[in-house]
């Protein structure tokens, strides 16, 4: 069976950008049509919107976290500086392992050194989704 690392990597190798690899290959555990998701990660690809700023894979783990974490409660959220402190937990950690975050970093853009190029940037991602976001959660395809 082929991992969801494998699944997020194919997904970008077939056109999407990192993010939408990466939100794409989880829709499934939260019931979220593809083509919202799609639309939605869109302009976080490249380091958003092409900028090279904060990795995208990475940045689809953080909007997994909300929806993870998000109570949902538009009238009166509650659960919005949890999120951040999850969000920032998964920053942490990459940071932590490739000393960045910035897409232009990683690439090597300036320096030529390439620290950890996009296919390997999305499965650190999952790793992240799914040792802190899902260790215990089944997705409905999991489920069936």
């Amino acid at each position: 069976m082929e991992s969801r690392k494998q699944i997020a990597v194919n997904k970008w190798k077939s056109g999407l950008n990192c993010c939408q690899a990466v939100l794409l290959t989880y829709s499934d555990y939260f019931d979220i049509d593809e083509t919202i998701l799609f639309k939605i990660s869109e302009g976080f690809g490249s380091g958003v919107s092409g900028l090279r700023r904060t990795c995208g894979a990475l940045l689809a783990a953080v909007m997994i976290a909300g929806l993870v974490n998000s109570d949902g409660d538009i009238a009166n959220p509650k659960t919005k500086h949890q999120t951040y402190a999850i969000g920032q937990e998964l920053i942490n950690d990459f940071e932590k392992k490739y000393n960045t975050s910035m897409c232009n970093d990683l690439k090597g853009l300036n320096t030529g050194k390439i620290i950890l190029p996009c296919n390997l940037c999305i499965e650190e991602a999952c790793n992240l989704i799914e040792t802190k976001l899902l260790l215990n959660r089944k997705s409905n395809h999991d489920s069936k």
